[in-house]
């Protein structure tokens, strides 16, 4: 039975292709082994190690943060105050997507296909990441605010 929009047409439904034999080999060889032997599979402590595919996907943010943080300073240079402003605005950047990760229901759960467990884990991951530079961002202003104490 085939659905009809509004105007009378009809729609068809999306289907799944069937992955191909290259997808499947890349799939299995490159993002859902564990990064370490089975260490994925079985908890150590409360932790659980991520995939491939997640430890790329956590590498490639962590990287885009350190290039965001570490790049050209126009105006004033590269000062103290500045690397600080910016790990505060990066802080702070990071936190739309630290609450949207953290839902069951996300947006995004929907459009990529990937479980919802991938994204506890870059929820995990980017918390950790923003929380690293906002203590660079106090730390600076701590420092700051000690050499201009005199």
């Amino acid at each position: 039975m085939r659905a009809h929009n509004y105007d009378g047409e009809a729609q068809t439904s999306q289907v799944r292709s069937r992955p191909t034999r290259l997808k499947t080999w890349f799939r299995r060889r490159f993002l859902l082994p564990a990064l370490f032997g089975d260490h994925h599979i079985r908890p150590m402590g409360y932790y659980q190690w991520p995939t491939r595919g997640q430890t790329l996907m956590v590498f490639g943010y962590l990287l885009l943060n350190v290039l965001f943080l570490a790049t050209d300073y126009v105006g004033a240079g590269r000062t103290v105050k500045a690397v600080s402003d910016r790990a505060g605005h990066l802080a702070v950047v990071n936190a739309p997507m630290f609450f949207l990760f953290a839902g069951r229901n996300n947006v995004l759960i929907w459009v990529t296909g990937w479980p919802q467990r991938d994204f506890q884990v870059f929820h995990k991951w980017i918390g950790r990441i923003s929380t690293l530079e906002a203590i660079v961002h106090s730390a600076g202003y701590g420092y700051h605010a000690a050499q201009n104490r005199e």
